[in-house]
């Protein structure tokens, strides 16, 4: 990993820690306690009359503020952190465990995010909370508004156009879709395709590409450990038209 993938890595973490600091010049005794409860394999939250729940395992969830793990989900964009509204546990004493915050441009606050109320090494609690009814799941030409092509931190395109983001759903989702072959040509770099929610568009899916300046081609992969693919033939001229960047991946 590069010194740039690095810090974007633990970019949301410090934003996460800064939240938190700011966070705390506002007396815990000032904002209202909610219960945290388990029901089957969910954890539930009612707030202020609203139920929200995420799935329990983590590994289940389908959004989450940041995610590094084997796979990828649904992610608040950089910088989306909204203000708190109060804290909850699953103490009866109201000890709180969490912070809970709203998510940025989030109006109807379909989604909340927790945050430990105590710093501790190893793993903070960055998963998103949706609200009771409400499913995310892939990507797909219905849920997608734009995607955008991200090369060391500069966007080459984006496309907003919804005949070539279906196009790219379509091969994103079809398994007979044949691997492409990055260990043939010279200058393989690595980038991110990121993908913007339609209904809720604080929320990101960002996949990792592979391009090549000599060859003005790329491909993509579903999965971190995932096998590569190419990208569908509609998508060619715009990926020969791109400026990109040269370097080291």
């Amino acid at each position: 990993m590069n010194r740039e993938k690095i810090r974007r890595a633990f970019l949301p973490l410090l934003l996460g820690l800064a939240v938190v600091s700011l966070a705390g010049c506002r007396s815990r005794e000032d904002l209202p306690f909610y219960r945290m409860e388990s029901e089957g394999n969910s954890q539930v939250l009612c707030v202020d009359g609203v139920r929200y729940e995420r799935s329990y395992p983590r590994e289940d969830e389908e959004a989450y503020i940041r995610y590094s793990g084997s796979r990828y989900c649904w992610t608040t964009t950089e910088a989306e952190y909204g203000p708190q509204i109060g804290v909850c546990g699953e103490d009866a004493d109201k000890t709180p465990a969490l912070n809970i915050y709203e998510v940025a441009g989030d109006k109807e606050r379909t989604f909340l995010y927790t945050y430990p109320v105590h710093f501790y090494i190893g793993g903070p609690d960055y998963s998103l909370w949706r609200r009771e009814g409400v499913t995310l799941g892939a990507p797909s030409a219905e849920t997608v508004a734009s995607i955008s092509f991200i090369c060391q931190e500069d966007s080459l395109f984006q496309v907003d156009d919804p005949a070539l983001i279906a196009a790219f759903m379509e091969v994103y989702h079809s398994d007979g879709q044949p691997p492409a072959d990055i260990e043939d040509g010279a200058g393989w770099r690595g980038c991110s395709l990121i993908m913007r929610h339609k209904e809720y568009p604080f929320l990101q899916y960002e996949i990792e590409c592979y391009y090549s300046p000599e060859q003005k081609t790329a491909c993509y992969r579903t999965s971190p450990l995932g096998e590569w693919f190419p990208f569908p033939a509609a998508w060619y001229e715009i990926i020969s038209e791109a400026d990109f960047p040269a370097g080291e991946a």
